[in-house]
This record gives C-alpha cells, structure tokens and sequence, in this order.
C-alpha cells in the first residue's frame, strides 16, 4: 500500500480542521435572524453564510475519494475483488463499518438522548404537548427507530448532519468499482467527475434512504482522479492561489450582492461548483505543511471528525439559553452565534479530551477508532 508523503497528511488534517470551523459556525445560522434586510447587513450575513457552505462539505467528498484511491490505485483488479485479499473489497467494508457505520449509529442514539430534554423544554414553554415531534412522541416501534437512525430516513430525524456520513458510506460500498474504471484509463474519473458536477441537475433523490446527489459523488471521484494523475504533489502557484482566491470571493460577493443592484441573481449552478473548487484549492494552498506544534494543538487536530459529530447536540442549548434570557432583537442574533461557536468548540473538544483519557473506549467507538 502506498505511504501518503507527511505534508499531505498534515495538510489534509488541517483543512479539514478548517472545514470542521466552517460547518459549526455555519449551523449556528449567523445574523440569519437579524429584522434589517437591506444594505451592508443583508451583504454581510449572504456573504458569510454562502462562503461558509461552499467549500466543507465538497472537500470532505473529495479529500475521501484521495484517500481512497491512494491506498487501493496500485491494487491488481482480482485482488481488489477477492474475498482473502487484505486490500480487497471485503476489507474496505469492514474497515467502513468501524469508522463509519458504527459512529452514525452510534451518534443517532446518543443525538437524539442528549437533544430530547430540550425538545420537551420547549413544548413545555411554548404549550406544546410535551413529546410532541419527539421519538417518544411517534407511534410505531419502527418508526421511533427510523427516527433516531434513519434507517429509511436519510438521517435521523433530530440529527441530521449525520446525512454526510451515511452518504460517505454509501459511496464507499460502490468506490471499487470506481476504481475498475480508472485502470481503464486516467482521464476517466476527471470526466466523470466533471460531468456530475457540471452537466447533471443537482437534485437529490427524496425517495431513497441516502442522500444522493451527483455532487457529493462528483467530488468524491475528482479526489480519486487528484490521486490517480499524481496531482497532489503538484505546487499551486502564484497565479493560480490568485485566480483561485477571485474565483472563491468574487463569485461569493456576487451572490451575496442584494438583488436589486444586479437583477433577479439567478446564478448558475456550474458557476457555484467553480467556487467551491476555487475554494479549495486556494484554502489547500495556503494550508501549513509544518506539524502542528504541541501535543494539544496536534490532539485538536485528529478531533475534526468528533467535534463534527458532537456539534449537533451543542449548538442548540446555548441558542436556546441565549433566547431565553435576551428580548428578540438584531443584538441577540449576534450574541447567539458567538456564544454558541465557542460553546460548542470549548465543549467539544474539553468531552472529547475528557472520554479520551477516562472512556478510551467509548471515545474510539463514536469517533470511529480515530
């Protein structure tokens, strides 16, 4: 199995770490609520919100396709698909159930246990039936199991970041085949991957237990085609940090400019696609191939996976304590976003450390052996 070189590994950690950052101070929805909607608030909050979500998640996709295929690219076709072979299909399956079957079930349960008393809080203030819209208020023992872990949901109904890693899974049970179709030749994959992103709707299929998108695959097998032409050592430039850092803010400040200066912005689904690739590749540019220095700081590294499973059932209690102590206002908005982002990362990190040294194993378990 080929050894990923260390400054690739690192900066991979440190990109994902960042887009790790990005995921939570998004889903804290900042200035969403905030009454001006004219002018530079409108401008600031469009702008934060679409350049936040334009880059996380598709790096996620494409950073686990590079992966992927740098460990299985020089695996023969028959011992890629043969039962004993320790680089085979069986093995991938096997290693996907513990890093990530078992963590998204895992998180189900615990997401929803940890989420509930503050569900029944607020149908208590608000007049509600107590368990109303939660698993102790659906019928049906099948039910209140598809709704903590979306076996035929696309997530779990309380939970539903959790959507990433199901898909993830899901692409991973079809990735060798994928892999077939690059020793046939190279440039299939990019052509493949660029007809996905570009040329394809974007919808998912509302039907299917996964949430299917040619997007999320589309990445995923532009980070194969990255390991299979050997890109990944390549040096970004100068010019091409620059051009990528217009292509990631000006398509940005174009689709957060408010409509009535520049039309009706309808803006083309290829076009955010060449954001989200000028993201990054610019953020990956600008990334440190230096260790980080100290064991916490490197410990908070290998978290990015943990603190994106617990930040779901993070966020909502201090926007909930925030709301209740706070009259409405442009203010609280503000406050809310700040104090749930450094709740969430502080708690996070300070249960994550704290299940490392005393519940090693129970740390392992929900974070998939990282």
């Amino acid at each position: 199995m080929p050894r990923i070189s260390d400054s690739i590994s690192i900066k991979a950690k440190k990109m994902s770490f960042l887009a790790m950052l990005a995921v939570v101070a998004l889903h804290t929805y900042p200035f969403n609520g905030i009454a001006n909607s004219n002018g530079a608030v409108l401008f600031t909050q469009n702008f934060l919100l679409r350049n936040l979500t334009c880059f996380p998640v598709s790096y996620f996709f494409m950073a686990s396709g590079f992966f992927f295929a740098e460990r299985f690219k020089d695996v023969p076709l028959k011992e890629l698909f043969s039962i004993k072979s320790h680089n085979g299909y069986i093995s991938l399956v096997q290693g996907k159930i513990k890093t990530l079957a078992v963590p998204y079930l895992l998180w189900g349960f615990a997401g929803t246990a940890i989420l509930l008393p503050l569900f029944m809080l607020h149908n208590c203030l608000h007049g509600h039936e107590i368990f109303q819209g939660t698993v102790l208020g659906t019928h049906g023992l099948f039910n209140k199991i598809d709704m903590i872990f979306g076996i035929f949901a696309q997530y779990p109904a309380t939970y539903g970041h959790l959507w990433f890693v199901k898909t993830l899974f899901a692409i991973f049970l079809i990735a060798p085949i994928l892999s077939g179709l690059a020793k046939s030749s190279k440039w299939i994959l990019p052509a493949i991957g660029i007809l996905l992103l570009f040329a394809l709707p974007q919808n998912n299929f509302k039907q299917v237990p996964v949430m299917i998108a040619p997007n999320n695959i589309g990445f995923f097998i532009l980070g194969m085609a990255v390991a299979h032409l050997g890109l990944s050592q390549l040096k970004v430039n100068r010019i091409l940090k620059f051009a990528c850092f217009i292509g990631y803010a000006g398509i940005g400040i174009y689709r957060s400019w408010p409509s009535g200066v520049l039309g009706e912005q309808i803006v083309p689904h290829a076009t955010i696609q060449i954001q989200r690739l000028c993201a990054i590749i610019f953020l990956w540019s600008i990334c440190s191939e230096e260790p980080a220095k100290g064991n916490v700081r490197d410990s908070c590294l290998n978290m990015t996976f943990w603190v994106y499973c617990i930040h779901g059932c993070l966020l909502p209690w201090p926007s909930a304590i925030v709301a209740y102590l706070m009259e409405k206002s442009d203010m609280r908005e503000i406050v809310t976003s700040l104090v749930a982002v450094l709740f969430t990362l502080f708690a996070g990190f300070g249960i994550g450390f704290f299940l490392k040294k005393r519940l090693p194993r129970v740390y392992s378990a929900m974070s998939g052996g990282r």
